[in-house]
């Protein structure tokens, strides 16, 4: 389903690195939000990062902010975010989101979904 092993070359760690991953060799991984993901640069945990998610269709998050502004392109699938009350229309492949830190949201994945998320900060969650 990934179409995207060429997006880690957008982000690299540093600009004097280059970084090559082809799709067959991400490292996904479950998190505790019902998707997974695999970095491309960075460290979600600890910094700002470059990610690819997979969002199965049909999930609903909860509401929640995070501490720094979180920018997703959607890459395939339809998905609707919720940003401070207002739905947004149906995304596909090719839409942007940008949400500023502190912000109410929450994401809504009509067929399943494929995305990468950019952070200037660690990847947190906190719910509301």
């Amino acid at each position: 389903m990934i179409r995207a092993g060429w997006l880690a070359l957008a982000g690299c760690a540093s600009p004097m690195a280059t970084r090559i991953v082809p799709a067959d060799s991400l490292a996904w991984h479950a998190n505790g939000a019902g998707f997974r993901a695999a970095e491309l640069w960075g460290d979600a945990a600890h910094g700002a990062h470059g990610t690819l998610a997979q969002l199965p269709a049909g999930l609903v998050e909860p509401a929640h902010v995070h501490s720094h502004v979180f920018r997703v392109v959607v890459l395939a699938g339809t998905m609707t975010y919720s940003i401070a009350g207002q739905v947004t229309p149906a995304l596909t492949a090719g839409s942007y989101v940008a949400i500023p830190a502190g912000t109410v949201h929450f994401a809504h994945c009509l067929a399943a979904c494929e995305v990468y998320i950019e952070q200037d900060g660690p990847f947190d969650v906190i719910t509301r």
